[in-house]
């Protein structure tokens, strides 16, 4: 229960409760008071037979809280103080637990609602209730859609009941009813607010909290909702915001969708970030090897030291040690589970991935106007983020990953959109660059689903005890499975009754606390049409089948998450076909630079005349950004990344991280000329390769639709003006990083590297392709 500690605190619960419409009731304690601690498990038990929603219990240690209870003139121990509006109704001095429920339920219930209990009860009066409590739940439904509802003055449940019932009339007009004609009308407009408190009344006491304690799958679960409640911390949100480039990815995005940064929308710039998180800001952790003999090393889990729980919430830590030899160095790892430690660390495995990106995304705001804050802190901050609505999700089968709730989304899947809401809940997965593909882990990493729950970032809320009672929880793994059956007969952690009731407990907890709760992503309206959504099967594409690309290759193979599909190329089969201008000019150029991520293609336009073709200092149009990203002008790809090093401050061209030596990475470029009266004249190219061991190797090769073709190793000199292609239609430059025999080095994949160079290097482009066009003449038919 929650202990105040100030008088500043203390008033800022007395102004909340108030602006609310609800009690607060105060228990004036000290540790060393007999009768305190006799009476404090009775208190703790009537607190339960409230929702929080309408009455707020708290205590105040009388020694710690001294300025608190004087002013609030408490002369003995223990005294419970029972507030409404900001003042004081009631004093009950001593242990008096009936005293204290009778006075918390004076203050409680509405005076409509006093005279309908009183009286006793009949079955009479339990059907009235029943009723009563059937029109206004419809009522509700109609306002959920801002429509009025009517109840006939003729209805038989009126005349029988309502009428002759004390005080089932008086909760009518209190819900919002006016008197017309021949019925009574709840207007569109009515206090929500109000006519949910009144139903609370009427329903009676809330179903017992279950103790996650008892339940060890339970107590997993709240882990987890501690941890994502640090993600709403608005002070750790302002210091991510120093290490997010979030001008730059706006940019990116905007030159990706060809618009201007103040029209990129939330979907656009999920996925700069996507790629941005993956390739240059978090690492994969899989193993260590010895810097000593360079044997991989073996792991032990051990406890962490204070420090790295204090300061990194780990949980546990991994402890490496060479098998060769007990003298060698031991690295630990810990695996650390708070936010803002993982910004500092930028390292780990699923786990830490998909917490980090989530306090990412949680954090990033757009223009951000400063609004009241409530007695929680929360002020207008949930309306200018990026994304109002991140959700963490646990697959109890080993992995996690989060959704993002989109209301931009570039596909039409009606069936998946949330009905009424203009948005829905998107898987996105950081350690696999995956968007909207919530079978992946069924269909391309052959997992046995069981267990899948989303936890919800609230707004950014000071007080941390609110911060954990706003995360919400949702079960849905039935999103991402096409087998219910099996999910079903695997669901065996605890019961369905318990997990039930626990859900539904945490649905009102969050809902009591989070501001604007009715506007999605938040709400029940959003909550049910999630469930009704996830009644049925989603349906599988083609990309759904690829395994999992995170993590070394047999670490993968040992968890069987490869798909039989790993392998499949990649890419938009995007051509590079000759703009107006490079016909003009009889050039189709293209330059790429790995530390911009990002293509010139300086001719694409008209060249000022003025303008040597190739100066010393390259003038504004040999290095004008055309395409951002590797991806965005190659034909296809396959086991190809961007390989960012932080330490070393460079970036290249790789196989995927953890790829075995027996695979190989390929990317291709195709240029197309078909439909224009042009053909290759010469083609010149540089490009920048490099190898770190004998067996590794590299090449690039071009070849035309003739089967002609010329191929470069680390080396061999460029290509100038090469004539050998003259008269091709179609050009296809291809680059192949590949291992001539086995090598079982754990860090192979970065052995054969692609366009090398310093991170910092913005000058220098370590593609150069450049292909001269002519008039196609007989001669070159």
């Amino acid at each position: 229960m929650r202990e105040i500690e100030s008088i500043e605190e203390f008033d800022n619960l007395l102004r909340a409760t108030a602006a609310n419409n609800q009690v607060l009731v105060v228990d004036f304690f000290a540790t060393w008071c007999g009768p305190c601690m006799m009476i404090a498990p009775h208190y703790e038990a009537l607190s339960h037979k409230f929702y929080n929603s309408d009455v707020i219990f708290v205590k105040v240690n009388a020694d710690s809280g001294e300025e608190i209870s004087e002013r609030e003139m408490v002369s003995a121990l223990p005294t419970f103080k029972i507030f409404k509006n900001g003042i004081c109704l009631h004093t009950i001095a001593g242990a008096q637990i009936d005293a204290v429920k009778e006075a918390v339920l004076d203050a409680y219930y509405d005076d409509s609602v006093k005279e309908f209990l009183s009286g006793g009860w009949d079955s009479s009066k339990r059907i009235a209730r029943s009723k009563l409590l059937n029109v206004i739940t419809q009522a509700v439904i109609k306002l959920a859609d801002n429509k009025p509802f009517a109840l006939k003055l003729s209805d038989p449940d009126f005349e029988n009941y309502f009428l002759i019932t004390p005080g089932c009339m008086q909760i009518l007009f209190n819900v919002g009813f006016q008197e017309e004609t021949d019925s009574l009308v709840l207007p569109a407009t009515a206090d929500r607010r109000g006519i949910d408190r009144l139903i609370r009344q009427l329903r009676g006491p809330p179903p017992l909290p279950v103790k996650t304690d008892r339940y060890p799958f339970l107590s997993q679960l709240e882990n987890y909702r501690r941890r994502v409640a640090l993600c709403a911390n608005p002070d750790y949100q302002k210091k991510a915001l120093k290490d997010i480039p979030l001008d730059k990815l706006i940019q990116e995005a905007a030159e990706t969708n060809n618009i201007s940064p103040e029209s990129v929308k939330p979907y656009q710039l999920l996925r700069a970030l996507l790629r941005w998180f993956n390739e240059e800001f978090f690492e994969w952790f899989d193993n260590c090897v010895c810097d000593e003999c360079g044997s991989t090393m073996k792991v032990q889990s051990v406890a962490p030291t204070a420090t790295e729980w204090t300061e990194g919430m780990a949980y546990t830590v991994e402890v490496y040690s060479c098998p060769t030899s007990a003298s060698h160095s031991q690295h630990r790892f810990p695996r650390f589970n708070h936010p803002l430690k993982l910004m500092q660390t930028r390292k780990g495995r699923c786990g830490e991935w998909a917490t980090c990106f989530l306090f990412i995304l949680a954090s990033l705001k757009k223009n951000t106007v400063a609004g009241e804050k409530g007695e929680g802190g929360e002020g207008k901050e949930m309306e200018d983020a990026w994304f109002p609505g991140v959700r963490l999700v646990f697959d109890q089968t080993d992995h996690v990953f989060v959704e993002v709730w989109l209301t931009d989304l570039e596909d039409s899947d009606s069936e998946r959109i949330t009905i009424g809401s203009k948005g829905r809940w998107v898987h996105a997965d950081p350690c696999e660059e995956l968007l909207d593909l919530p079978l992946v882990y069924e269909l391309g990493w052959k997992k046995e689903l069981s267990y899948m729950f989303a936890l919800s970032v609230p707004p950014p809320m000071d007080n941390a005890s609110l911060r954990h009672q706003a995360v919400d929880v949702t079960d849905v793994v039935w999103k991402y499975t096409t087998d219910f059956p099996g999910v079903i007969r695997r669901r065996s952690s605890v019961s369905e009754v318990v997990l039930a009731q626990y859900l539904a407990q945490v649905h009102h907890e969050s809902a009591q606390v989070i501001p604007g709760r009715l506007k999605p992503p938040f709400g029940l309206k959003v909550a049910v049409q999630e469930l009704a959504i996830m009644c049925k099967p989603p349906k599988s594409s083609r990309d759904s089948l690829q395994g999992r690309k995170s993590g070394a290759e047999s670490w993968r193979r040992t968890r069987g998450e490869i798909s039989d599909s790993q392998d499949a190329w990649q890419g938009s089969n995007y051509l590079i076909k000759p703009t107006p201008s490079e016909l003009k000019q009889k050039c189709i150029y293209l330059r790429y630079s790995s530390s911009l991520d990002a293509y010139a293609r300086p001719y694409h336009k008209e060249v000022e005349s003025n303008e040597e073709e190739v100066p010393s200092r390259a003038p504004n149009y040999l290095t004008e950004i055309f395409s951002q990203g590797w991806q965005s002008m190659a034909m296809r790809y396959k086991n190809i990344f961007r390989k960012v090093e932080k330490d070393w401050k460079m970036v290249y061209i790789a196989r995927k991280q953890g790829s075995e030596s027996y695979k190989e990475g390929v990317i291709e470029w195709v240029i197309d000329l078909t439909g224009t009266d042009c053909c290759v004249k010469d083609v010149t190219l540089f490009a920048t390769m490099a190898v770190f061991e004998d067996r590794s190797k590299v090449a690039i090769e071009v070849t035309d639709d003739k089967e002609k073709s010329k191929k470069l190793t680390p080396g061999s000199p460029p290509l100038a003006s090469c004539p050998d292609f003259a008269g091709a239609k179609t050009i296809r430059l291809s680059a192949r990083l590949y291992n001539e025999s086995d090598n079982d080095d754990p860090l192979v994949w970065q052995k054969a590297q692609l366009f090398r160079q310093k991170s910092t290097d913005h000058e220098t482009w370590p593609l150069e392709f450049r292909v001269t066009l002519k008039r196609k003449e007989k001669s070159d038919i």
